[in-house]
């Protein structure tokens, strides 16, 4: 994350008592979901619920925030969220409250594939080394199959597959795969990645499009149905390699919770008088925020 004033270490260094007056614009050098951000201010204001979030996209179209929800934390602390259809560039934000803006937090989703349970349709060894469908979601990005950091189907396995099952269903925008790094990266090009519901319903389908072989893929899908599991299937023959092989070194998926749940493990209900809108660190309530509406405090 780039911001385009010349200094903001008081957003990012945790220190909720360092504020500063200034109309605020955050770029990123790529493009990136948004789904919502979290301001600490120094005192109390009514003017903390009269922020305006403007987005800019890498076409350079510009949107305000659309269906903007808040979520009060407490008399200094406020969430923002928008519904979005595009991934951003560019951030602004504008309001009387940033001039007591001490703190901000963007999201853009979590990474929800981290230690979830994962399998291939067979299993390569080397030497002693089992190359498992695990090792692609363990946090490790060396790369290196000797490493023991890479998964691999067997050598002879005609329709080899590697798939992803989440404990809980989440909504996902953003995926970071990462190839193996010692050999062989042409083996996971024009790969398929196919989602599917609770149900095993496929959802979408993404074909890789890339013709050169790649060390990181990113991709972005804004959707809003809950995912429950990733299938990754390799296409691609060389003409001096006719095999098709999966290997990954680290398949990264960020989203967040499927409405109507929060927590770290997204297993919380929302609140009754919230059933499929509530923040999702804090299981507080969303409310619908237009301009006439007027901030209500409670002491």
């Amino acid at each position: 994350m780039t911001p385009t004033q010349p200094s903001t270490t008081w957003l990012t260094d945790v220190d909720d008592a360092t504020c500063k007056e200034d109309t605020l614009h955050i770029s990123w050098n790529t493009s990136y979901p948004f789904t919502w951000l979290r301001m600490k201010v120094k005192n109390t204001s009514q003017n903390l619920l009269s922020v305006d979030l403007t987005f800019t996209t890498s076409r350079n179209e510009t949107f305000n925030c659309i269906n903007k929800q808040v979520s009060i934390i407490d008399s200094t602390t406020v969430d923002y969220r928008c519904d979005m259809s595009d991934t951003i560039t560019e951030l602004r934000l504008t309001g009387p409250a940033l001039a007591s803006l001490c703190s901000l937090y963007i999201s853009g989703g979590r990474n929800v594939a981290l230690r979830q349970s994962a399998e291939q349709t067979s299993l390569h060894f080397e030497g002693n080394l089992s190359c498992n469908a695990s090792l692609a979601v363990d946090g490790g990005i060396q790369c290196l199959l000797l490493d023991g950091s890479t998964s691999h189907t067997f050598d002879t396995d005609s329709n080899p597959s590697w798939s992803l099952t989440l404990d809980t269903p989440k909504v996902i925008n953003r995926f970071v795969i990462y190839n193996r790094a010692d050999c062989c990266r042409y083996r996971l090009k024009h790969f398929e990645l196919t989602t599917f519901d609770i149900n095993n319903n496929m959802l979408w389908t993404y074909l890789d499009p890339i013709n050169e072989d790649t060390a990181i893929y990113t991709f972005t899908r804004i959707q809003n149905n809950a995912v429950s599991k990733i299938r990754i299937t390799p296409t691609n023959r060389e003409a001096y390699d006719t095999r098709i092989i999966i290997s990954l070194c680290e398949v990264f998926i960020y989203g967040e919770c499927a409405k109507g749940f929060w927590g770290l493990d997204c297993t919380q209900k929302c609140p009754e008088e919230c059933l499929y809108s509530c923040q999702q660190d804090t299981g507080k309530c969303l409310s619908l925020l237009s301009q006439s509406d007027t901030p209500q405090w409670c002491s």
